[in-house]
């Protein structure tokens, strides 16, 4: 039981320490725990080392060790019905990009959306702005995967060079205005936006959560859920 109290609290301190990493759209609003379970992570370490001098703290560093087992999925999104349902109708997404769009299709998915797009839905995608700035290049460092990551996210609109100094000074800040500003172009694009990505990358496809359109999209809907809508091009329309 004490190992599994240096466990959970070792967990919780590189947690938030940023050793463990989580993805940091979508969690913000959970940030504040560490307020609550970084000293709880320290109080357990030496309630431990006293254990081992007296039996009664030896109960505490146990009743610590299972508030944080219990709590912990506070900060699981999917310990919500809400979001549980919502990633139920992406996956709803990915099944119909499957059996209604040819093999050889490309898809351009939120790109503030990290993860969880081609596993089901056998389809490609245009990337996600974390495979652009840092999981491309760190699984193949070659130049020219990197040049081309930072050019996706330019065509955003967007300059990596004006984040590069908030990142280093405030990253947390840096990197949500980043994630917010793409986000906010992608779904406020013209239809030429659209249209050139679509010329220039052969994107047929364009998928957009509900959530984030605060306008009209000059695009034709072609499959919805209650979650998320993909489109194509007005006169990709048959």
């Amino acid at each position: 039981m004490a190992i599994l109290a240096v466990a959970i609290s070792a967990h919780v301190i590189f947690f938030f320490a940023g050793d463990i990493p989580i993805s940091t759209v979508g969690f913000e609003r959970y940030f504040g725990l560490q307020l609550l379970f970084t000293p709880i992570a320290f109080i357990a370490l030496t309630l431990l080392f006293l254990a081992r001098r007296r039996r009664e703290p030896l109960f505490a560093v146990m009743a610590i060790g299972l508030a944080a087992v219990v709590w912990t999925p506070a900060v699981n999104l999917f310990s919500s019905n809400e979001q549980r349902a919502k990633a139920e109708a992406y996956l709803n997404v990915q099944r119909w990009a499957r059996d209604n769009s040819p093999p050889k299709s490309i898809f351009m998915i939120d790109p503030a959306h990290a993860y969880g797009w081609r596993e089901f839905s056998h389809r490609a995608s245009f990337g996600s702005v974390r495979e652009w700035l840092y999981a491309g290049w760190a699984y193949n460092t070659k130049a020219e995967i990197y040049t081309e990551g930072v050019a996706r996210f330019e065509g955003f609109g967007l300059k990596l060079d004006d984040y590069l100094a908030l990142e280093a000074e405030e990253p947390r800040r840096g990197r949500s205005r980043l994630v917010r500003n793409l986000r906010h172009h992608y779904y406020r694009a013209t239809a030429s936006w659209y249209e050139e990505m679509a010329r220039q990358y052969g994107i047929e496809y364009y998928v957009f959560d509900k959530t984030y359109i605060r306008s009209i999209i000059p695009l034709t809907v072609i499959f919805e859920n209650e979650n998320y809508l993909v489109m194509v091009l007005l006169s990709n329309n048959n």
